[in-house]
C-alpha cells in the first residue's frame, strides 16, 4: 500500500511539474479549458492522494509514539501532516472550481 501511494504520488507531482513547464510556452494540456470530465477525475486522483498520503502521515506518527522516537523528531511528522492537509486543500478547492464552471 505505502509503495503504491508513493509511485501514485510521484507520477501525480510529475504530471503536475511537465504541466507547469508546458504552461511556461503557452500549452496548458491539463488545467487549461479542456473536458470537464478528465479536469474533475484528475482532481479526485488528486483528493485520493492526498487522502491516502493523510492516512501514512498517521501511521508515521502512530510508529514513531510506538518506537517512542525522540521530542525532536515531531517537527518531522508535524510537517509532513501540515503539507499533506495543505494539498488536500489546494485539490478540493481546486475541485470546487470546475464543479463551478
Amino acid at each position: 500500500f505505502r509503495k503504491m501511494v508513493y509511485i501514485g504520488t510521484f507520477a501525480y507531482a510529475g504530471l503536475l511539474l511537465v504541466n507547469l513547464v508546458m504552461s511556461f510556452f503557452g500549452m496548458n494540456f491539463l488545467f487549461g479549458h479542456g473536458n470537464i470530465l478528465l479536469l474533475l477525475g484528475i482532481s479526485a486522483i488528486g483528493i485520493g492522494l492526498a487522502v491516502f498520503n493523510l492516512i501514512l502521515d498517521f501511521d508515521y506518527i502512530e510508529q514513531g509514539i510506538a518506537m517512542g522516537a525522540d521530542q525532536s523528531e515531531s517537527w518531522r511528522a508535524a510537517f509532513g501532516l501540515t503539507v499533506t492537509m495543505v494539498w488536500l486543500y489546494i485539490e478540493m478547492l481546486r475541485l470546487l472550481s470546475y464543479l463551478r464552471r
